[in-house]
């Protein structure tokens, strides 16, 4: 069966393998990889947008994987490496979601996303699929690279159309047709990029901020700038004007967070929390935002991500709690700097 010349896969117990770059040979090359990008020069405007389109996964209009479409970027065949080959295939590989209690399980894969890593941008879809022999653990994944484009503008403009793009890839099976849509969404995204993108008052940060999700007296925003601080030291700039207390410890190992979505759509609630974590963390570290498009929460993920963060992909509520509503012991110290953060941020 034919395989991408670079794929060097992992068999699940049914026969699928993830097909794929192989993965990293210890966790502090992955330590590594995360500091290189911190230091990193942060990406720099060009001579406009630009756009690419790929997609990867299981299909049935090919018998195993699809045959790589439009993966012609370094960071298109990152996002396949770690959100493909290494996030969902390590789950399926470790039956960590099969694990699950019922409850806590959530079926199949319905999701949005956003990802910024290395001064470039990526929004796209997963869902659930099967091959042309049935086979249906691995999702279908459309993703749009753009570059060049404030992250909520990216996130609007490409939504739409890979919404379109996952029409078209589940109305056919021929191969063809998977790629003429794959071709004809970057095409569309290119005349759309090119247009002046408007402010979509839904998903601003002061929006955000004030949504009863987040709980009387900003309750909610505490706790997650309180597991923020905690656990997110190492992405946090040195020099932040932003009033919240740094942790001491610089852990540089990728770090998970669940929030909730508070903007109904999705490409509204990862516009609203794009804007968020771009408050807060530095703007050359690598995240991924995640929205269930049936759930009503948003995954971030900072650093790059490896199996153990992607396990909230079919984790629900039950599993992985909104850091909104885990009751955190908060100092008032702590307390007095959010107010003053929030004070700082509300009205943006």
């Amino acid at each position: 069966m034919a395989r991408p010349a670079h794929a060097q896969p992992g068999v699940t117990a049914d026969g699928e393998d993830a097909g794929g770059a192989a993965r990293p040979n210890t966790e502090r090359s992955k330590r590594f990889e995360v500091i290189g990008k911190i230091l990193g020069k942060r990406g720099t405007r060009q001579n406009g947008p630009t756009v690419r389109v790929a997609a990867f996964g299981k299909h049935p209009a090919w018998n195993d994987h699809v045959e790589d479409i439009g993966l012609e970027s370094e960071p298109l065949v990152d996002l396949r490496r770690n959100l493909y080959v290494e996030g969902i295939g390590g789950n399926i590989d470790s039956g960590a979601w099969d694990a699950l209690e019922p409850a806590s399980r959530l079926d199949g894969f319905a999701h949005a996303f956003y990802r910024s890593a290395a001064g470039s941008m990526i929004v796209g879809r997963i869902w659930s699929s099967t091959d042309g022999v049935g086979r249906a653990k691995y999702p279908f994944v459309a993703a749009a690279e753009i570059a060049n484009l404030d992250p909520p503008d990216a996130i609007h403009v490409a939504m739409p159309a890979l919404i379109d793009l996952e029409r078209a890839c589940r109305s056919t099976q021929q191969q063809q047709a998977v790629i003429g849509a794959v071709t004809a969404c970057a095409d569309r995204l290119r005349l759309r990029v090119a247009r002046p993108a408007t402010t979509d008052p839904t998903s601003t940060l002061d929006v955000l901020l004030r949504h009863p999700a987040l709980g009387p007296n900003h309750r909610g925003v505490e706790r997650i700038l309180y597991q923020v601080q905690r656990d997110f030291g190492a992405f946090v700039p040195r020099g932040s004007d932003s009033g919240i207390i740094r942790t001491r410890a610089v852990d540089t190992r990728p770090q998970h967070i669940r929030v909730p979505a508070c903007v109904s759509d999705a490409a509204g609630s990862l516009a609203a929390w794009s804007r968020f974590f771009a408050s807060r963390l530095d703007p050359a570290c690598p995240i991924i935002l995640i929205r269930r498009i049936d759930g009503h929460w948003i995954d971030a993920i900072v650093g790059t991500p490896g199996r153990a963060e992607l396990f909230c992909l079919r984790a629900g509520l039950v599993a992985l709690p909104l850091a909104s509503e885990v009751p955190y012991t908060i100092e008032p110290e702590f307390a007095a700097s959010v107010s003053q953060w929030l004070a700082e941020h509300a009205a943006r």
